[in-house]
């Protein structure tokens, strides 16, 4: 049986959470103070060039990270366009449940199995939506797969 464990699997939306909008604007927010900070000492004139290549260097730091989480909504979006054109829609089963508590709000995970070209394939996705809390043992899920990497999922709705 292949397994689907991954940050590929980790989500059942591809829309961004508040949480990953706030931490990406303030991400955004700090690189720009800092780069401005360094663009103004640096202008100046200030004598210590250490502090200046600094706040370059956590402006440019601080882009990079809050790139990484825009870019983790924008590649789910993106797997969703893929798999609407070339993945295949099948029907998963639910066969185990539970909550990761956490400081952002309880996460609610799932494990299920479905089929991918005669081959079983178990996967496990993580959610803060209420829609995951609503998801039972034994619940039938659609999702997308796509047939060259299974792993390669999204799930569509639940019933």
């Amino acid at each position: 049986m292949r397994r689907a464990f991954g940050w590929r699997v980790n989500r059942l939306s591809d829309r961004p959470t508040g949480l990953e909008i706030v931490g990406s604007g303030c991400g955004y927010a700090i690189s720009l103070l800092f780069l401005a900070g360094g663009a103004y000492l640096l202008l100046g004139g200030i004598p210590s060039p250490a502090i200046v290549v600094g706040a370059f260097v956590g402006g440019i730091l601080f882009l990079g990270l809050s790139s990484l989480s825009t870019g983790h909504f924008l590649y789910r979006a993106w797997l969703r366009r893929r798999l609407a054109t070339t993945g295949l829609a099948t029907t998963a089963t639910v066969i185990d449940r539970w909550r990761l508590p956490s400081d952002g709000g309880a996460w609610s995970c799932i494990r299920f199995r479905f089929n991918a070209a005669g081959d079983p394939v178990e996967a496990v996705a993580c959610d803060s939506t209420e829609l995951v809390r609503r998801i039972a043992i034994g619940s039938i899920l659609r999702l997308r797969y796509d047939p060259d990497d299974p792993r390669l999922l999204l799930i569509d709705g639940v019933g």
